[in-house]
């Protein structure tokens, strides 16, 4: 290998159990040379939209042949299949590894897609699969394998994009002047950020408000800098889509806002 590969890997398996290290071991065991990533395993258990979410915000700031394992898998054992793809992003080629349960939705709606296959090769699985640890036993040796420079297509049968699972997320809509959007995350921090990309909203952005049933709750200022401590603020997030904090403190808690809660973005 000419250049050390990234492995970027998020799971919903939290840090309680050793599942985590397990993979890596599997991972170091087939490709001792690849840099494993820990992206995220605090993601909530089962939650697909907070996966797509961890993707669709992280992939671009990758290298080249970064390959992206990310396993939050409710249906494993079922008949969902385990899947790789091969995408182009920013000029960069790089790989996802993951079930074929909706996690892909964001390439799929915004990359170009070059090979997908189903992870069926049983050569590249580790001896007597569990059926309840696939993150294990084909995930993590399917990633590392990509790592190590084994070809996509050496893991299993061709598949089209056309037919991989792809979820319907929240879309922000624009209605008589006003864009209505959607809490789709909550940070660590308690900020709740919006489906709206700031860049849908015609500037200058300080002449937009964000209301919740037609309370008022902040123009959309620069940064948490621009009010005082303990006042809300609205403000473009680093992710690019308008995000509600309250500088210092926890707005989710505060303002009692939850996932999937509508707002509202008016002119002034």
């Amino acid at each position: 290998m000419n250049q050390q590969q990234v492995i970027a890997f998020a799971t919903d398996f939290g840090s309680v159990d050793p599942c985590v290290g397990i993979c890596e071991g599997v991972m170091y065991g087939i490709a001792p040379e690849a840099k494993v990533v820990h992206l995220n395993h605090n993601i909530s258990p089962q939650n697909l939209n907070e996966a797509i979410f961890n993707l669709f915000i992280s992939y671009k700031y990758f290298p080249d042949k970064t390959v992206f394992c990310f396993v939050i898998d409710p249906g494993v054992g079922s008949t969902r299949k385990a899947i790789a793809l091969e995408f182009q992003a920013n000029g960069k080629t790089m790989y996802l590894v993951c079930p074929d349960n909706g996690i892909a939705t964001p390439l799929l709606n915004h990359e170009q897609v070059l090979r997908v296959v189903s992870l069926d090769n049983s050569a590249f699985h580790l001896p007597n699969t569990s059926t309840t640890f696939h993150g294990r036993d084909i995930f993590s040796p399917a990633a590392a394998q990509l790592a190590k420079g084994t070809d996509i297509s050496n893991l299993g049968s061709a598949l089209t994009k056309e037919g991989l699972v792809k979820l319907e997320l929240a879309q922000p809509c624009l209605k008589d002047g006003s864009w209505q959007a959607q809490i789709i995350h909550i940070d660590r921090f308690g900020n709740l950020v919006t489906n709206l990309p700031s860049q849908k909203l015609e500037p200058p952005l300080t002449n937009w408000i964000v209301t919740k049933q037609d309370q008022s709750l902040s123009p959309i200022y620069p940064n948490f800098a621009s009010v005082e401590i303990g006042e809300t603020v609205a403000y473009t997030g680093s992710s690019g889509f308008i995000e509600i904090g309250v500088r210092n403190s926890n707005a989710h808690k505060a303002l009692k806002i939850q996932l999937g809660d509508s707002l509202k973005l008016s002119k002034a």
